[in-house]
């Protein structure tokens, strides 16, 4: 039998919800410090290795991969939601998910370095 948390022993990775915030003509302002965000849910995670495939999926998109992370499924994560993991944010490219294992894997963009 697995242990619950499946070896997701790298540190916990904060989700949040960004408030809705625009500037004067309705454009999304991202967020900057942690009051412009409400959290959602921390999640135990393991970082994982970032192949190729992933590199090119990235760029495809026209964004650059960060990290690579696992952790327990969680529906309700879509990629609006943002990452924080010591300090830094990041946006969600993708989520992958392995309902068999009960994982999802988040394929992370570092957007800054988060102000308290």
């Amino acid at each position: 039998m697995k242990k619950k948390t499946q070896g997701l022993n790298d540190g916990f990775a904060l989700l949040y919800k960004p408030k809705e915030q625009e500037t004067d003509f309705s454009a999304a302002i991202s967020p900057k410090n942690m009051d412009d965000l409400i959290h959602f849910v921390d999640m135990a995670y393991q970082e994982q290795y970032k192949r190729e495939q992933d590199y090119e999926f990235a760029d495809s998109i026209g964004h650059s991969l960060s990290l690579k992370i696992r952790t327990l499924l969680y529906d309700q994560i879509t990629k609006e939601y943002k990452v924080v993991i010591n300090d830094i944010l990041y946006n969600i490219l993708k989520i992958d998910h392995s309902r068999e294992e009960r994982v999802m894997y988040l394929y992370l963009e570092e957007e800054r370095k988060i102000a308290e």
